[in-house]
């Protein structure tokens, strides 16, 4: 896959994710659809995390000459969602709650604020250079 179309896909998967996200931090908790969309939103987020650490950096200071910074908060989401899961599976709704919102922040607040950022991918293609 194409660097354009990479971010194409993720632009894409971000967005359904996002949504799923909002919907079901707004919801009620517990439900059959709930699990059922979270689970679907779980399985995203692993997703979006691993092929942005195939994406090289193209802003900032580069590890062995692809890693940036933004690629901690794929780390971070490698880890931030199966613990999420372990969480929820063992029953510290608490921690769970606590995961996800790690989730919702790093992964769409500050990952997507970045995101917009001159000179980035979304910025260029919503406003142009």
């Amino acid at each position: 896959m194409e660097s354009i179309e990479l971010k194409i896909w993720h632009a894409l998967t971000v967005t359904f994710a996002f949504i799923i996200a909002t919907v079901l931090l707004v919801q009620r908790k517990g439900t059959e659809g709930h699990r059922q969309w979270g689970q679907i939103f779980m399985l995203l987020m692993m997703l979006i995390a691993i092929t942005t650490l195939v994406m090289p950096a193209t802003i900032g200071p580069r590890l062995f000459n692809h890693f940036g910074p933004l690629h901690l908060l794929s780390v971070l989401i490698l880890y931030a969602i199966p613990a999420a899961f372990y969480s929820v599976k063992t029953g510290n709704i608490l921690a769970h709650k606590r995961h996800i919102l790690v989730v919702y922040f790093f992964g769409f607040i500050l990952a997507g604020t970045l995101a917009l950022m001159p000179n980035r991918f979304i910025h260029v293609w919503l406003w142009g250079s």
